[in-house]
């Protein structure tokens, strides 16, 4: 038989030379018909320059590119295998203020894409309160009025949270709420450790955003520890803290800032669990971040991507170990 062997493999344009910089910038400013190239430079809220025209010398001092997926410090992702195995959730909210209407929405998404519950609670809900102690106008505004396990299971009918992970905005009230959706779960013979998501608990969220507190800082961590030791006997898989970017974010805070404040809301949970005897790695691996995301596409994926770098810093920093080391990251467009 003949000796055979493959053919060299020719690059893909090599019959093209390959311009320098200068030659990029030449084409450029001919299109710009003799407005000067450095016009095209910008600067974002940041203060970050951002140039018209980047190349490979542009990223040359950052190692963070050539960071495997999966491994620390996570810039690519904390899974090796990114989303094919386990794809992005779809978990749009659905701010209806009855039970009844929330059910209906919420079959109907389900039937067409949407891969999670993400139950908004109006304002008594999140405050623990029933509607009759309620402010005027206030049930039902802008989310659903929980105050039974009738209602709960009027609002999860036919929903299988085995299944199906669950989102919960809980304001100050995560005890009562996780306490009413185990006795719903209890009550129709469903296993509670099954359950996954976020109950999003976020007291300094709550008080930059409402401005006050039904309940003072220390003891709102008192509870967020309850809550924790609860979560990781009974439903491990289900997220206890679920921390915000939303108030700064909306609020007119830029990437910087809006990291800052919120890595730093981390840093203090992590703190406040740690002085109540909680393990790093317990409340890390409990915790969830949300972002909020605007049209600056790539300011944005910058955000995210520094977000699990320093994230990962931080609880390195409490002793954390690397699977503790992985944000767990929902954003919201």
């Amino acid at each position: 038989m003949p000796n055979q062997s493959l053919p060299e493999e020719t690059p893909l344009f090599a019959e093209f030379d390959r311009p320098t910089y200068e030659e990029w910038v030449a084409a450029t400013v001919k299109s710009l018909k003799g407005k000067s190239f450095e016009r095209l430079t910008r600067s974002s809220d940041e203060g970050i320059p951002v140039k018209p025209l980047y190349t490979r010398a542009d990223t040359a001092v950052y190692t963070h590119p050539h960071t495997i997926p999966g491994h620390a410090p996570f810039a690519r992702g904390t899974e090796p295998d990114g989303y094919l195995i386990r794809p992005w959730l779809v978990a749009q909210e659905l701010a209806y203020p009855t039970a009844e209407q929330f059910s209906r929405a919420l079959r109907y998404d389900l039937e067409r894409g949407q891969t999670a519950v993400n139950l908004r609670l109006d304002p008594p809900t999140r405050a623990g309160l029933d509607p009759d102690q309620s402010k005027p106008g206030e049930v039902g505004w802008r989310g659903v009025s929980l105050a039974t396990i009738e209602d709960m299971a009027t609002a999860l009918s036919g929903v299988d949270l085995a299944r199906l992970p669950i989102f919960m905005r809980v304001g100050t009230a995560a005890l009562p709420l996780l306490a009413l959706l185990a006795a719903y779960l209890r009550r129709n013979g469903k296993d509670v450790s099954q359950l996954q998501g976020c109950l999003e608990n976020d007291p300094l969220g709550v008080l930059t955003h409402e401005g006050t507190l039904p309940l003072s800082l220390n003891q709102a961590y008192d509870e967020m520890a309850r809550l924790l030791l609860w979560v990781e006997k009974h439903a491990p898989r289900l997220s206890a803290i679920g921390l915000h970017s939303y108030p700064y974010h909306n609020s007119g805070a830029y990437a910087v800032q809006e990291l800052a404040f919120t890595l730093g809301n981390g840093a203090a949970c992590l703190r406040a669990m740690g002085e109540r005897g909680l393990d790093v790695n317990v409340t890390a691996r409990h915790m969830m971040f949300h972002f909020a995301v605007s049209g600056d596409f790539f300011m944005e994926i910058a955000k995210l991507r520094t977000a699990r770098i320093l994230w990962s810093q931080i609880v390195a920093a409490f002793g954390g170990n690397a699977t503790a080391q992985k944000m767990k990251l929902h954003v919201r467009t």
